[in-house]
């Protein structure tokens, strides 16, 4: 056989086989089927290029090619009995674990986030969710509907006000490349720019059914996943 032969062979083989974020998001979508039989609750759900977390129950969670110090971490919370809350992935490799009502482990997140949730934390407010921009920028939700944030996009943050003056609940926001974010309230409204069309598309027929939309991930290549009600879920990996 000849030198190019196999140089082709070698290359189909390579385009054939899943990359390690593909095998892992594969894993994410075995282990939510395995939760959904199981009848347990996901509360968390954050994903990347690699790998995933998922947080279910009072305190369980499953890890793939996440950081080993914050698998450790959770490891320990799940040992004390502690209620973990959410894992959100940062840009530059930070992360972020939130447990009980406002205790969070942090590595790497950008500093005014991680000073603002250490001042939430002294005066005892509840810390509802955190989530991060890909350039730097974060939003905290706290207390009923309490809002800080920096660096997010221009459309989000003028949303999110009209949203916090209409008294809706704001459950989520997901933050996607240089300028889109999703921003979920009311169990399954949602007011989103430029997401992927697949995304609004499957989000919009679940508001159109009534599911309560529970978690929202997406990966760097536009891989997601939304979890809804109590354990169903929906994922799109093209």
């Amino acid at each position: 056989m000849k030198k190019q032969d196999l140089l082709k062979i070698a290359l189909l083989g390579a385009l054939a086989w899943p990359s390690p974020g593909m095998a892992q998001h594969e894993r994410m979508v075995s282990e939510l089927r395995e939760l959904n039989l199981m009848g347990i609750p996901v509360n968390s759900l954050a994903m990347d290029s690699a790998g995933f977390v998922i947080v279910h129950g009072r305190n369980g969670f499953i890890a793939k090619e996440a950081p080993a110090d914050a698998r450790e971490r959770m490891r320990e919370l799940n040992l004390q009995h502690r209620v973990i809350r959410q894992f959100s992935y940062a840009p530059g490799g930070g992360y972020l674990v939130l447990f009980d009502k406002n205790g969070f482990w942090q590595y790497n997140i950008p500093e005014a986030a991680k000073l603002k949730l250490k001042e939430f934390n002294d005066q005892g407010r509840t810390i509802n969710s955190v989530s991060f921009t890909p350039s730097g920028g974060y939003l905290i939700v706290y207390d009923d509907n309490g809002l800080w944030y920096d660096g997010i996009p221009e459309g989000a943050a003028k949303k999110l006000m009209e949203l916090n003056a209409a008294q809706h609940t704001i459950d989520g926001v997901v933050f996607h490349g240089d300028s889109g974010y999703l921003i979920f309230y009311d169990d399954n409204g949602f007011w989103q720019e430029n997401m992927p069309a697949d995304a609004v598309a499957a989000l919009t027929r679940l508001n159109q059914e009534g599911k309560v939309i529970k978690e929202f991930s997406i990966a760097p290549n536009g891989a997601f996943v939304v979890v809804y009600n109590n354990n169903g879920f929906f994922y799109d990996f093209e």
